[in-house]
């Protein structure tokens, strides 16, 4: 959600969100397993966002994130899930280690991952001020809760900030 704010540099005005459930509560984890929401914005943008927390063990990378805009002069297409920077082949299986977001280099972590927390303590240690706001964190929240509301009711909701 932060990234489509961000984006879109807009709010969300309304959104419709489906979930299931079932397989993660059956293994003890008392949480949904996949939300898949549409997410309206305040100045005409639309968007769909899928959310889910179950992927084969077999998957090559422990994050499945893909970004897809589509404009009405071009399109932009993200797909950090399948990178292929890096293949390892052996008999036995095909391995695709994660080189963008669990990345070392030279033995210190690296990636989009490591960095966000990395800004986050060095903004802590000297006292800058947070590239994400209060505001910003508050407004995703709101956004996110109401995903959960539309959920549970099968209804849009209208996102009030």
């Amino acid at each position: 959600m932060d990234t489509l704010r961000w984006f879109f540099q807009d709010e969300v005005s309304r959104v419709y969100s489906v979930s299931r459930e079932g397989i993660l509560k059956n293994m003890g984890v008392d949480t949904v397993d996949e939300y898949l929401t549409t997410i309206e914005f305040s100045k005409g943008g639309i968007a769909q966002m899928e959310n889910g927390w179950i992927t084969p063990n077999a998957n090559p990378c422990v994050n499945d994130f893909k970004f897809n805009v589509l404009g009405s002069k071009g399109m932009i297409s993200l797909d950090l899930s399948h990178h292929n920077m890096v293949q390892q082949y052996t008999d036995e299986k095909v391995t695709v280690p994660d080189s963008l977001v669990q990345n070392s280099v030279f033995g210190y972590p690296k990636g989009f991952a490591f960095e966000s927390i990395r800004g986050f303590v060095d903004c802590i240690l000297s006292g800058q001020e947070f590239p994400v706001t209060v505001n910003d964190a508050a407004k995703t929240s709101l956004a996110i809760l109401a995903i959960i509301e539309s959920a549970k009711t099968r209804m849009p909701i209208e996102v009030k900030y």
